[in-house]
């Protein structure tokens, strides 16, 4: 009888090891980050998007060569943007090298994007885990699209002060 069991169990656990190893659990990718910034996967991206009720349905990840490409062109951005929450001293493209920047792609209209988030302060602990949000702030918070077709940037939104 009890070899009859033994002979059940190992069947059992067999089975059990034999249709485990049929099911594929792929976690999204993590995302890639340094001390300042973080690409966000477009499984995260969507996740956020979505919180936010916008209507994009597409996203992707950019690339490191992406974001350098983006990264290039945004200080001249910067030297020529107008927005009346922008402090006049020091100058918005002196100080955006110190700030923190959170990047995310989708596809508007057909065309790939990069929304990134920039920010000099922020609360939140796992601010390359999670997308900072803040009310107010100044020039302290801001973000931009980016057209990686074209290098162009556009809808700059800062931050007013409270």
């Amino acid at each position: 009888m009890a070899s009859k069991l033994l002979r059940i169990l190992c069947l059992c656990g067999l089975l059990l090891s034999t249709s485990a190893c049929n099911l594929t659990i792929t976690p999204p990718p993590p995302a890639q980050s340094n001390a300042n910034s973080v690409i966000f996967p477009a499984e995260q991206s969507a996740e956020y998007w979505r919180e936010m009720n916008t209507q994009t349905d597409e996203f992707w990840t950019p690339t490191a060569v992406d974001v350098a490409a983006l990264e290039a062109d945004l200080i001249p951005f910067l030297q020529t943007a107008e927005d009346r929450h922008f402090r006049p001293s020091p100058p918005i493209w002196e100080r955006v090298p110190e700030y923190k920047r959170q990047y995310m792609g989708l596809v508007e209209e057909g065309e790939r994007v990069i929304y990134t988030n920039f920010f000099c302060d922020a609360d939140a602990t796992k601010w390359q885990e999670e997308l900072v949000f803040v009310m107010d702030g100044g020039d302290c918070f801001f973000n931009v699209k980016y057209n990686t077709e074209t290098g162009e940037f556009f809808e700059l939104i800062v931050n007013g002060e409270a």
